[in-house]
């Protein structure tokens, strides 16, 4: 007796890519509600344990639930208006990265019950922006239109210098989004509203510095190698062979 068809079809990272994706939408959705709900329910001048979290917290997570569902079509942009391949693994792990920042980060406040998320969240994302950098600058590299032959040196220092300047970006709308609604991103205020002076109230942002520094040095060192030895055995390959291996890609 044969299978049912149900168990034929094998699953695909198409498929997990899919499910990851609406549990993220679904989860950022429904906390959009909830956050407008505890906004207006709770006083602006009210702290802890008169209210679970402040006010400004509640706003910090609205506009972040909001943003990370126009952020999760970013793959799709820059497949349909870019050209670049954005494979179903990598973008499995951006909307992995989403949930864990947005979702468990500030909703279920996992920046404040974990003292290092924040940290682990910050080199991760340098990481993939360092490889998205690589794909960026890969794609113009083999676009025969320009004619370009860019180091592997090139490749790497250009990833780290995009995922760096992504981070300082990322710093400064933080400091914005701080300065004009009335948020907490830098952590310069403790959960129950007092604020943080001096060298304490800058450690959250120096820390995300530094940690966004060494995740994209990481990967652009990782990336540096990778393409060096890649180029190094197709040049040692027969000129039949090489011809094919010039042409491709690099991931």
């Amino acid at each position: 007796m044969g299978k049912p068809r149900l168990f034929k079809r094998k699953i695909t990272t198409a498929d997990v890519k899919k499910v990851i994706g609406f549990v993220l939408w679904l989860s950022l959705f429904v906390s959009m509600g909830y956050a407008i709900y505890r906004i207006i329910i709770t006083p602006p001048d009210a702290v802890p344990p008169d209210t679970p979290r402040l006010q400004s917290d509640y706003i910090l997570m609205l506009v972040s639930c909001v943003a990370g569902i126009i952020v999760m079509r970013l793959p799709n942009f820059l497949e349909k208006n870019l050209k670049i391949q954005i494979t179903d693994s990598l973008s499995i792990i951006y909307y992995i990265f989403l949930y864990a920042g947005i979702f468990l980060g500030e909703v279920r406040d996992y920046f404040q019950v974990y003292a290092h998320w924040d940290t682990i969240l910050h080199i991760s994302s340098a990481g993939m922006l360092a490889a998205l950098g690589f794909k960026l600058i890969s794609t113009l590299n083999n676009w025969e239109r320009l004619r370009l032959n860019l180091s592997p040196a090139f490749l790497a220092f250009f990833s780290f210098c995009f995922s760096a300047t992504v981070g300082v970006l990322w710093e400064i709308y933080e400091f914005a989004a701080d300065s004009l609604f009335g948020m907490n991103m830098q952590k310069f205020m403790l959960p129950n509203g007092a604020l943080l002076s001096g060298q304490e109230a800058l450690a959250d942002t120096m820390w995300d510095f530094i940690v966004n520094v060494a995740g994209a040095l990481i990967v652009s060192v990782y990336g540096f190698f990778t393409i060096r030895n890649r180029r190094k055995k197709e040049f040692e390959q027969p000129d039949s062979k090489k011809e094919k291996g010039s042409a491709d890609q690099i991931t």
